[in-house]
């Protein structure tokens, strides 16, 4: 991948998830370039002192993503069919399930889950039961009793 921030061109995601490295130099804000069109993007591990902070310090734009104000971090890119293809579709899981449903879903997730984009009720089902599942996996046996029952 060479030198963290500048990663050995341009890379898709295609469907799969993709770990990169993208750090600010000198303060400076640095883009790093991956597909992040209908992706999740999640900081997995913050290098060094400077703060990394979602919105401030780094995020994600259609241009890839980006450090600022020397963030230094490895980021997960998770792309797929079913990110961000409940708005394009119409099948928002409150559509397909109910409010209710959908709520309990967004809240089990939330409860769960280090990102934020998947617990929305505007995106799939799928995708917010997988966030549940992937973040029940991540809590091991911390994980609450819901967990049993998304597996």
């Amino acid at each position: 991948m060479g030198v963290p921030g500048h990663p050995a061109g341009f890379v898709k995601a295609g469907g799969k998830s993709q770990r990169i490295s993208c750090a600010s130099f000198d303060g400076r804000k640095n883009y790093c370039d991956v597909d992040t069109q209908g992706a999740n993007v999640q900081l997995t591990r913050q290098i060094g002192t400077a703060a990394c902070m979602e919105g401030s310090t780094w995020g994600h734009d259609r241009r890839g993503v980006w450090v600022d104000r020397g963030c230094n971090g490895e980021f997960q890119v998770q792309a797929g069919s079913e990110l961000g293809a409940a708005e394009s579709s119409g099948k928002s899981c409150e559509k397909t399930v109910g409010k209710p449903v959908a709520n309990e879903l967004v809240r089990q997730c939330v409860q769960v889950s280090p990102a934020t984009h998947p617990c929305n009720v505007q995106n799939s089902c799928k995708l917010i039961e997988d966030e549940i599942q992937r973040g029940c996996g991540l809590l091991g046996v911390n994980a609450p009793a819901f967990c049993g029952e998304n597996k």
